[in-house]
Order: structure tokens, then C-alpha cells, then sequence
């Protein structure tokens, strides 16, 4: 049998209910599961088992947001409904490539002191780059383009 969460136990009609004992005191009994709610937590429980055990993901495999081409139908209303390819992909999530071919984009993080934090937001206020992101990039496309020569010597 599945654990439950403790503050169901807490709750009338989640896994027991209240009835009024020939005292007057409020006395709690089991509720008993159907036989439909039985055969819901087996499969589940098969399900999950055979998730488990028995399901082969390739760890390499094909990643698509959509699964298989008559998953069409479904992208042309998603797309309709939002107003476009482009607004479907913002709706999407995740940042956008920057790898022509659309490779996935590495992250990086920076740390600044805050001299150089303030001259990094006077740069882009000053419309340098359209954030820090590109800012960063085309800083280091320049300096490494300048001092490629001695890393490879």
C-alpha cells in the first residue's frame, strides 16, 4: 500500500472520516476504497514499476519537444493560439541557441567587483551590448582574437 502524507491523517474524508459515537464523542473510521480506486492504485503502482524496471530511454536518444509527426496538429493550434512559431517557442521555455546549427549554448557565470560592475552597466546603458550576455561575448571574441596567437605558442 502506497504511504500516505501525514497531514491527510489530519484531514476528514481524505482517509478516514468522523462519525459520532453513541457517546457523543467524534470517532474516527477507516473509509473503505472501492473497488475502482483499488484498481487505479494497482495499475498505477504497475506503471510505476514498469517505469522502473522495464522502460529502455536512450540517455543519447532524440530530443523533440514534439514526439512524432502527428504531433502536427497539436503545434499548428498551439501556434495559432499564441501567434506564431516564434511565440510558441518563447512559450516554450529555455533561452534561445546561439550555435547557428543549434547546438545547446554552455552558461558561464562571472563574478565583478563593483568598479568594473559599474562601468559594465555604463557600457550597456551606453548601447555597447544589448546586456550583459552579449557584452561578455563580444569582449571575450575580441580578446581572445587578440591574444589567440599566444595561447597557442
Amino acid at each position: 500500500m502506497a504511504p500516505h502524507h501525514a497531514a491527510a491523517a489530519c484531514v476528514p474524508g481524505a482517509d478516514e472520516r468522523r462519525e459520532n459515537h453513541p457517546e457523543g464523542k467524534a470517532m474516527s473510521t477507516t473509509t473503505r476504497r472501492t473497488a475502482e480506486q483499488k484498481a487505479e492504485e494497482a495499475r498505477g503502482q504497475a506503471l510505476a514499476t514498469w517505469a522502473e524496471t522495464e522502460m529502455d530511454i536512450d540517455p543519447q536518444g532524440a530530443r523533440s519537444r514534439f514526439a512524432a509527426p502527428e504531433d502536427e496538429a497539436g503545434r499548428t493550434m498551439l501556434e495559432e493560439a499564441l501567434g506564431g512559431p516564434a511565440a510558441l517557442a518563447r512559450a516554450l521555455g529555455g533561452r534561445p541557441t546561439l550555435d547557428p546549427a543549434g547546438a545547446r549554448s554552455r552558461e558561464r557565470k562571472v563574478r565583478l567587483s563593483p568598479p568594473l560592475d559599474q562601468r559594465v552597466k555604463a557600457a550597456i546603458e551606453g548601447g555597447v551590448g544589448k546586456d550583459f550576455s552579449a557584452l561578455a561575448r563580444a569582449a571575450l571574441v575580441e580578446y581572445l582574437d587578440r591574444h589567440e596567437h599566444q595561447a597557442s605558442a
